[in-house]
């Protein structure tokens, strides 16, 4: 048998790796670490806002369903939470519920029989007038309102046939007021109804016919909200004050006149609610928006609207009597199921740390806005306001007041929002649609690297 001898160098030489191999590998294990740890974090962050997006969709749409199955808005906030030094730690949700502060459906054991007691719309029913006063009911603690505090008032009635001929009806129904006193003067806010011919007797005047005329007498309904630091009181008119996405049949009446669009001729039940917050006053006629207020917008004279932050603090509730300062003034027709509420402050929950609402994904880190959306019975959504950090000024984002602008938009973010350098990858922002209709649409949104100087 022949041997063939293999050189020692030669088996050598094929032992283990060179160099340059090992550093591949190494460079190969790297880049993969580094591509599984990112995606790690990137992951967190991603989960964080696909949570905060599908939380703030579903309080939305709950909000507008509880809107319409209660008959009376729902306002929502989404608020940023700050750090002592004055940076963004978080954001809440508030505002999904109501607050009642008082109410009264006056079915606690009353009879038709009993005085002041009339037929309700739902059981019995109150009659004020000057044989059978309203005396304010004593609150378990003193009531008193923030700022930024949203109020909802409501209350049923049955006024008299406005062009009755019959005697002694009112020109003017105190519904509810609320304040130290039964001054409306000094009141924090209240509702009435007013015929038309009470304050301008020109406003019930249709048509002019040679020396006649034709008049159509019916109850204009009026909400008003005292602004402490103007020391007046600001009115919202169901005749003047209409919606801007509603019109009139006729814009302008040949007696000059505005229209008065489903006018309110009485002998019937109507449910009749005030909407007040920071941005707007809305008048509600049984769950239909008749009127409303917003700031930063002209009235029906021309004059900016300009509503309190805060209300004026005020712990009586008058039902169907106020002092108008001619003398006290008493409904005397039927009124039942009156309620007050607080919206807008009750905490729903937080989004995950480190999300917070901002008023755009391409603006500096830290950049925060609360912003407000409500509810209408109807079915109605409106991104009504951004509020910048001093809570008075609106800051110019997609809102959805109006049809100009059907659809807003809400941006949460963090502080990986606005990245640095080449790191800017992944999803770094989400945005909430809401569409007037109450659809509401959510996705995550990419900011695109900064192209290299």
């Amino acid at each position: 048998m022949r041997r063939i001898t293999v050189p020692h160098q030669a088996l050598k030489r094929q032992v283990g790796f060179s160099l340059v191999e090992m550093l591949t590998v190494i460079l190969i294990i790297g880049i993969l670490s580094s591509l599984v740890v990112g995606s790690f974090f990137r992951t967190r962050t991603v989960n964080k806002l696909l949570a905060s997006e599908q939380v703030l969709s579903d309080c939305i749409r709950q909000a507008r369903h509880t809107a319409r199955s209660s008959g009376a808005p729902v306002l929502l906030k989404v608020q940023p939470t700050m750090r002592p030094d004055g940076t963004p730690l978080g954001g809440t949700i508030v505002g999904l519920s109501r607050i009642p502060i008082w109410g009264d459906s006056f079915d606690q054991g009353q009879g038709l029989a009993d005085k002041g007691f009339t037929l309700g719309m739902s059981g019995t029913g109150r009659l004020v007038d000057a044989s059978n006063p309203w005396v304010p009911p004593k609150l378990d603690r003193p009531l008193r309102f923030r700022s930024g505090d949203g109020i909802y008032a409501a209350v049923s009635v049955r006024p008299r046939l406005a062009g009755s001929a019959e005697e002694g009806i009112p020109k003017q129904i105190p519904l509810l007021l609320v304040g130290t006193s039964d001054q409306v003067g000094t009141s924090s806010f209240g509702i009435m109804l007013v015929r038309s011919d009470a304050v301008d007797p020109r406003k019930a005047i249709i048509q002019k016919n040679g020396n006649g005329s034709a008049k159509m007498m019916c109850w204009e309904v009026l909400g008003w909200v005292n602004h402490e630091d103007k020391k007046e009181l600001i009115y919202v008119s169901s005749f003047d004050n209409l919606p801007s996405d509603l019109v009139r049949d006729r814009p302008i009446l040949p007696s000059k006149n505005y229209d008065i669009p489903d006018p309110l001729g009485g002998d019937h039940w109507e449910e009749i609610g005030l909407l007040i917050t920071n941005d707007q006053m809305v008048l509600y006629r049984n769950g239909r928006r008749i009127a409303e207020l917003r700031t930063g917008m002209p009235d029906h004279e021309g004059n900016i609207v300009s509503l309190p932050q805060r209300l004026v603090q005020g712990d009586l509730f008058w039902v169907g009597q106020a002092n108008l300062g001619s003398g006290l003034a008493f409904a005397k027709c039927p009124i039942d199921d009156v309620r007050v509420s607080k919206i807008g402050t009750e905490q729903v929950g937080a989004l995950p740390q480190g999300i917070y609402p901002m008023p755009d994904p391409a603006l500096p880190k830290g950049s925060t806005v609360e912003y407000r959306i409500v509810a209408h019975p109807e079915g109605r959504v409106e991104l009504s306001s951004a509020i910048g950090s001093d809570t008075t000024t609106a800051i110019s984002v997609g809102l959805n007041t109006d049809m100009a602008m059907p659809t807003g938009s809400i941006f949460l973010g963090g502080d990986f929002t606005r990245a640095t350098g080449t790191a800017n990858r992944g999803a770094n922002s989400a945005m909430v649609q809401v569409a007037i209709s109450g659809r509401v649409q959510s996705s995550l949104v990419l900011i695109p690297e900064a192209a290299p100087k």
